[in-house]
């Protein structure tokens, strides 16, 4: 109806290609891959959501960049990233054995962490503090002494950003360790 053609491409469950025309790239929120680089000018990392894909809730984040011919807007270009693999990747590491890690999205919710159900959520509603949540959102590299971690234990903590190529909103790793480690 608006003379635009918007193709969403993935991969299916058993590896075939599939095809769906995305409808509301002019809404807010919906439509953000669409608008905000569009209004931007540069690209932009969307914050992390859930999103259907052949009948699975997906988390994931879309890569997306403006499109411009002859130095005027002709459209958006981007790719969708499932996030299932930074958490598998995230679950392995063990800093010092005994430590674990965190990836927190520059919006704070937890693109990866040790807790499942803490996935997609706003990392300060978890109980992280507000110090390691505003160092992540900054993409800034910063060490917290003597805090505690969500069972009370004594750790030391540390934020380093994820600087996502073309980018300028980082994600941040959070390593956590025992004091007593």
């Amino acid at each position: 109806a608006t003379g635009r053609y918007v193709p969403y491409f993935a991969r299916g469950k058993t590896g075939e290609i599939t095809h769906t025309a995305l409808t509301d790239y002019e809404k807010q929120g919906a439509g953000d891959y669409y608008q905000l680089p569009k209004a931007a000018g540069h690209p932009v990392a969307i914050e992390p959501y859930t999103y259907e894909v052949d009948g699975e809730q997906v988390l994931m984040t879309s890569m997306t960049f403006p499109l411009t011919v002859h130095g005027r807007f002709a459209g958006v270009g981007g790719v969708d990233l499932k996030l299932s693999s930074v958490r598998e990747l995230v679950a392995s590491a063990k800093p010092l054995g005994d430590g674990y890690v965190a990836v927190v999205s520059n919006g704070g919710l937890y693109v990866a962490s040790r807790h499942a159900d803490w996935i997609g959520k706003k990392a300060a509603e978890t109980g992280l503090a507000k110090e390691i949540v505003d160092a992540a959102q900054q993409g800034k590299e910063e060490i917290f002494p003597t805090m505690q971690d969500s069972t009370g234990t004594a750790v030391v903590r540390a934020t380093a950003p994820i600087m996502l190529d073309g980018m300028s909103t980082p994600w941040s790793v959070v390593v956590t360790v025992p004091e007593a480690t």
